[in-house]
Order: C-alpha cells, then sequence, then structure tokens
C-alpha cells in the first residue's frame, strides 16, 4: 500500500476516511484532516459523515426490491397506483429504479424549492407535478432524486411505516449498521461540513430524505457490503439484478440503484455522493475482483486543475483503483 500512502500524501487538503477491502478484508483504512476544525477534533475511523446518494439510493432501491419479494408490487407497476397525477403516463417503477422516468429533477428547481427552507416530500412533489415531462419514459435516462423521493414515499406506502423506520428494522438492523442513521437524528461523533475548509452552507435535511440523507461511518458501509453479499438483506438473483444494466446509454449504464461500469477492464457497480453543504463521497465495487473501495469527505475541495470539486470522493476513488490495478483512467472517467 506505499503507493496509495505517497498518492494521498500528495492530497493535503482531503478531510475524510478512505478504505479499500479485499476479499472482505481490510487492507487499507486510513482517516485524515477534521471533523470540526474550530474545536480542532480529527477525523477519526468512528466519525460519522453524511454519504448523501451514496448509500441512500442504493437502500431505498433495496427496500423497493425487498417489497417486490414481498408480492407488494412489481417492477412494471405504474406509479399511478401511487401518484393519480401521473395516470396515463406509462412510467412504472423500473423507469424510476433507473432514472428513465423522464419526470423533472427536483433540485433542478431550486428557484422554486429553496434548498435551505425545509419541505416535505409531498410539497415538493407537488411543485414537480407543475412541470411537464422531460422525455418519454424509457427513451432516456437522466440522473433523477425526484424519482428517489417517490420511492421513498412508495416504501412508506406500502409498508405503513415512515421510511425512514422501514430503512432502520430491514436494512441497518439486519446488516447490524449500529452507528447509522439520518441527518435529523442528530447523533455525536457528526463530522462538519466544509467548503475550501470553511463552513458550508447550510441546507435543510428535508431535501434529502430518500436521495440522500442517511449518515453512516466506515465500518458500517463495509457491514452493508458484506451484507449484501449474503442474503441477509434480499434474495441473491434480487441482488444480481440490481447490480445488471436496466438502461444501457452511450455514456451511462444504469443498474437499480447503481450505476454499471467497466473500468480498466474491471466491472464495477458504484454510487457517489454529493451534499452541496460540503460532503463528497464514493463507494466502488469491482465484482469480479471482490474488491471495495469507499471514500468519505467532509470538505468539497479541488484535488487537480480542471476537476470538478463535488465529484472530489469519485475522483480519488478512481485514481486509487488505477493503482491498485497498475493501469490509467482518462481524467473525465475520474468523476463520472
Amino acid at each position: 500500500m506505499e503507493k496509495i500512502n505517497a498518492y494521498m500524501n500528495r492530497k493535503k487538503d482531503f478531510s475524510g476516511v478512505i478504505s479499500i477491502t479485499k476479499n472482505g478484508e481490510v487492507i487499507f483504512q486510513h482517516a485524515y484532516g477534521m471533523k470540526d476544525r474550530e474545536k480542532g477534533m480529527s477525523n477519526d475511523l468512528n466519525t460519522r459523515f453524511c454519504v448523501g446518494s451514496m448509500i441512500s439510493k442504493p437502500i431505498t432501491a433495496l427496500s423497493i426490491m425487498q417489497l417486490i419479494e414481498r408480492n407488494k408490487l412489481t417492477l412494471q407497476t405504474p406509479i399511478e397506483e401511487f401518484f393519480p397525477h401521473y395516470k396515463g403516463s406509462g412510467i412504472t417503477i423500473h423507469h424510476l429504479l433507473n432514472h428513465t422516468s423522464g419526470i423533472v429533477n427536483y433540485l433542478m428547481l431550486r428557484k422554486k424549492i429553496g434548498w435551505d427552507k425545509d419541505h416535505t416530500p409531498e410539497e415538493i412533489l407537488q411543485i414537480v407535478k407543475q412541470e411537464k415531462l422531460k422525455y418519454t419514459p424509457g427513451k432516456k435516462a437522466a440522473y433523477n432524486n425526484t424519482a428517489y423521493l417517490m420511492l421513498g414515499l412508495i416504501v412508506s406506502k406500502l409498508s405503513g411505516v415512515p421510511y425512514e423506520q422501514y430503512v432502520r428494522g430491514n436494512v441497518f438492523e439486519r446488516a447490524g449498521m449500529t452507528n447509522t442513521g439520518f441527518i435529523r437524528d442528530n447523533l455525536d461523533g457528526y463530522a462538519l461540513n466544509y467548503r475550501d475548509h470553511k463552513i458550508g452552507p447550510h441546507v435543510s435535511p428535508t431535501l434529502l430524505f430518500a436521495c440522500g440523507e442517511i449518515v453512516s461511518t466506515i465500518e458500517d458501509i463495509h457491514r452493508f457490503v458484506q451484507a449484501l453479499q449474503t442474503e441477509v438483506l434480499a434474495k441473491k438473483e434480487t441482488i444480481e439484478l440490481m447490480q445488471s444494466p436496466s438502461y444501457s446509454g452511450k455514456y451511462v449504464t444504469f443498474g437499480y440503484g447503481w450505476f454499471i461500469k467497466n473500468l480498466m477492464g474491471h466491472k464495477s457497480v458504484s454510487h457517489g455522493g454529493n451534499h452541496p453543504g460540503g460532503y463528497t463521497s464514493h463507494i466502488e465495487r469491482y465484482l469480479d475482483d471482490n474488491l471495495t473501495i469507499v471514500v468519505l469527505s467532509n470538505d468539497i475541495t479541488s484535488y487537480s486543475p480542471l476537476m470538478m470539486k463535488d465529484f472530489g470522493a469519485t475522483f480519488i476513488s478512481r485514481d486509487i483503483a488505477a493503482i491498485l490495478f497498475n493501469s490509467k483512467l482518462h481524467f473525465w472517467q475520474k468523476m463520472f
């Protein structure tokens, strides 16, 4: 791991935690930077980070797949059964899961939905309903937070309990994720959010909901990954379906809750997370290699000229993969 250490020594602005596991065993793990600059408190392996979409969307997708296993719905269930406004749209659960619904992404409606204001998911959806579909469902793909907000509401409607309660009982507890929760839980040991080493802007946690409100530690993320490799959370064929292409385009391939890629000749499933207040994260599982790289950061900053700051965790994760595979990636492959 000398090359990884040498690489990270050059990323002196990085604040967060990095972990690499191979065949279920940790082969590299280290914390960097500060979780509270004012108090002089360093990040450590027990620090909780807002992980954003990184595991929030895979967990929301997994929750839907669990309900499918219980015959509560199917991938082809029309969403009009839950949201009558979309009657006749042809949008199904499949389209929500793989970002092909055509519904507008509510985070693109910032003038109508203030990021610093509290909103219920239903209030956000009422605003979204005023917008026309961006394209015919299934014809294109565009990363979509609204789809996962809607999936979270469906989980609640079908389970009869709040989304957060369902996830605690059916994912966190089953996987042994004892240090994982949601931003609004006000958990201790939490890394503060920074942008370029200064406290980042306030973003209401109500904006994130089923899309990105999960808070976790590096150890709990390991437990989640391990649980995905057994049948603790879902049947083997369900997990395999989630990790298989359900939409393949020129620039992106989606499974259900995961991005599907082939990087440097290695198949991977991945997801990044970006909280505009100052968190960036990335998980990539190289399936045939049984290798997982996780990067959690609480300071959005630039690690290279031309790179997009908000993709910093992805940038570092892919650089580390290139080192491990003794290969090279194009610059754009390090961010998308």
